[in-house]
């Protein structure tokens, strides 16, 4: 899933204008070893997680790194709370 994130943001590189520079910055800051140190086991999720941060960023909901674990924290703190039975 990474691997191909970076892909799209090199075709982006190229590309001219301010959407492709806004795409470009809003690479996410948070990388796996921080999702890691949330307590989450490596697996797909990590892919999942770091695409909905992407997504925030592109809409401008996040500016930085803290925000971009706090934003995740939620993430997680929701999928508990609708997946728990009892």
């Amino acid at each position: 899933m990474e691997s191909a994130r970076n892909e799209v943001l090199k075709v982006f590189e190229v590309m001219e204008g301010d959407k492709a520079k806004k795409i470009i910055e809003s690479k996410p800051y948070i990388k796996g070893k921080d999702i890691k140190n949330l307590g989450v086991s490596p697996g797909p999720l990590y892919g999942e997680l770091l695409d909905e941060v992407f997504k925030a960023k592109l809409e401008g909901r996040l500016k930085s790194k803290e925000e971009e674990i706090s934003f995740v924290k939620n993430i997680l703190r929701v999928g508990k709370e609708n997946t728990s039975c009892c």
